[in-house]
């Protein structure tokens, strides 16, 4: 029996397909996109075909066989050889802008993995790199993928957070830097020396590690998931694959292309992200949101194939518009963060954007890239999504995600590669059939944006540090808001102390992404459970009904907590 000849993909005929005109324009349905639906029902010979193209980008072919194994270093360093292109680009506020080539990645990166590996670094032991997104984020990273390593990563964004993700990973090794040492302590004897003094390039610079399909490559801290402190396994093929796809379909990138992503969810999008440019031999442009509404021209400094805006920034730059003329070639934003369209409209009118491509990117870290993508439309924001190439998916039901849904809505949920078997991921996408198109509902889950607001691990937190008082998050119903409530009993407090203070606390240990909406005070105790502790459940209707506004004004509820304080302290040792 003769082997299926692979000649790769029709890139041109696809970008057809997924470029519509403005508003009113008429474009493919979902329907209609063949080269979509075929990879949906034969997902192997789409990543063949979608790897061959892949290798026409650069003068040496990858050594990665989807479904069969992955060298990521050799397919990203080598493959990019002489590497005189930048890999990565930023702007760093005191020296302005810098970058960093492919051939300075492979020095560097192959300098601190020989280090490692003289340390007694080995293949399949975990590490994890503790550095927020730029230059030594990337280096670690390529660093470990040489070696071989399971790779995780947590932003260093407050003690108890990362403590929190240290004690649930577990990691044989850590990368970090000296600055954040103070941070992980209990963990200082794990972490691996990154100061490299040498300028040759090591003996082994070529040799690099092939990962098996299956094997895991990433493990990573979901904000989508109710558990977001538990690492996720992911393995080589969607490590790999999902990447590679999302450069080159949905961001469109090609070997020398610079594309950005300013405030984006670290989290959420690394180290996909990253990964999706350096596989296709593109530059990212790290640029932090606090920079650009200092100066937004920034954002004009160089030409981008694509650029991801958050609400953050979108709303800076309509009331700051800038000329951005012909630099910006695709626009996208995340269709779980905000489903405000006039702002969005208001957003392309602002800045002129009438002929730019705009459209839809939605990262999920447990399928290993893009959950969703979309068509771009000319000067326009919508809400259509399509699952993402080379994936068999189905929906599931809201109610039990363990049912299939019974019509054309439901949540997102992947197939695993494995063809023997029947595992399925349930991503938290919320999707709807409407006439020939799908769109994107929202999210199933408890958070805003898309992600999980863990309010267990804030009010362990508040537990833990503020002893004395009791508290509780109450979500407003149909909105993506999170009050903090207090109930401090009847001593004096001085409220505005009080909040200032645990909002500091909550910022510093966790992280400003965990700072609730707003913090409510109420001079009194909340009813409690058997064991002695808050009664979440009693607290949530009456805040929601009006009930601890009118029990703080009621003289029987403070009579009431006077008794429970009198017998705490008599009861105390």
């Amino acid at each position: 029996m003769n082997e299926k000849i692979s000649y790769g993909l029709d890139l041109y005929s696809i970008e057809k397909s997924l470029a519509a005109g403005g508003p009113g324009s008429v474009f493919e349905p979902y329907d209609k996109l063949e080269w979509l639906k075929k990879s949906y029902n034969d997902p192997e010979e789409f990543w063949t075909n979608l790897l061959i193209t892949r290798n026409s980008f650069f003068p040496w072919a990858a050594k990665s066989i989807p479904f069969k194994k992955y060298d990521f270093y050799h397919d990203i360093i080598v493959c990019s050889r002489p590497g005189k292109m930048p890999a990565l680009r930023w702007f760093d506020m005191f020296s302005g802008w810098k970058e960093i080539s492919y051939s300075d990645l492979e020095i560097q990166a192959g300098q601190m993995a020989y280090l490692w590996k003289n340390s007694g670094v080995s293949p399949g032991q975990t590490i994890c790199i503790i550095h927020p997104l730029g230059e030594k984020f990337i280096i670690s990273l390529l660093a470990g993928l040489k070696l071989g390593l399971i790779i995780s990563h947590i932003l260093p964004q407050g003690r108890s957070y990362l403590e929190k993700r240290l004690e649930m990973l577990a990691p044989d090794h850590i990368a970090s830097d000296s600055i954040y040492t103070s941070m992980i302590v209990q963990w200082k004897d794990r972490i691996l020396n990154q100061s490299f003094v040498f300028k040759e390039i090591s003996a082994d610079i070529d040799q690099s590690y092939s990962y098996r399909s299956g094997d895991t490559v990433f493990k990573c801290f979901d904000p989508s998931s109710i558990t977001p402190h538990i690492p996720v396994d992911i393995n080589a093929d969607f490590s790999y694959l999902c990447p590679m796809r999302d450069g080159i379909i949905g961001l469109g990138l090609r070997p020398g292309n610079i594309y950005a992503a300013p405030g984006f969810h670290f989290s959420e999008t690394q180290p996909a992200l990253v990964l999706s440019g350096l596989l296709t031999g593109a530059a990212f442009l790290h640029l932090e949101q606090e920079r650009i509404f200092d100066n937004p021209e920034i954002l004009t400094n160089c030409p981008l194939k694509a650029i991801g805006i958050n609400q953050r920034i979108r709303d800076f730059l309509i009331q700051n518009p800038i000329e951005i003329g012909n630099l910006w070639k695709f626009w996208f934003r995340n269709p779980a963060e905000s489903s405000d369209m006039d702002k969005w409209h208001s957003f392309i009118h602002r800045l002129k954007l009438d002929n730019v491509l705009a459209g839809n990117l939605k990262w999920e870290p447990v399928s290993g890239g893009c959950s969703l993508f979309s068509i771009k439309h000319t000067g326009m924001a919508d809400v259509n999504v399509l699952p993402s190439a080379g994936v068999k998916w189905g929906l599931a039901d809201m109610a039990d995600t363990s049912m299939e849904a019974l019509g054309e809505f439901g949540v997102l949920c992947l197939e695993s590669f494995d063809k023997d078997s029947k595992a399925k991921t349930v991503l938290a996408d919320i999707i709807t059939k409407n006439r020939d198109q799908w769109i994107f509902t929202g999210s199933n889950l408890s958070g805003k944006a898309g992600r999980h607001y863990p309010l267990e691990e804030v009010l362990e937190l508040i537990n833990n540090k503020m002893p004395g008082i009791c508290c509780t998050i109450v979500q407003v119903p149909g909105e993506p808001v999170f009050d903090l409530i207090i109930f401090t009993g009847t001593k004096d407090t001085n409220e505005p102390e009080l909040i200032k203070s645990i909002y500091n606390i909550i910022e510093k240990e966790l992280g400003r992404e965990f700072i609730p909406d707003r913090i409510k005070i109420f001079p009194y105790y909340p009813r409690c459970d058997q064991n002695g502790n808050t009664d979440h459940h009693w607290c949530q209707s009456q805040y929601i009904t009006g009930g601890l506004n009118k029990k703080s004004k009621n003289e029987i509820y403070q009579y009431i907590s006077r008794i429970r304080e009198s017998l705490f302290d008599f009861n105390s040792p």
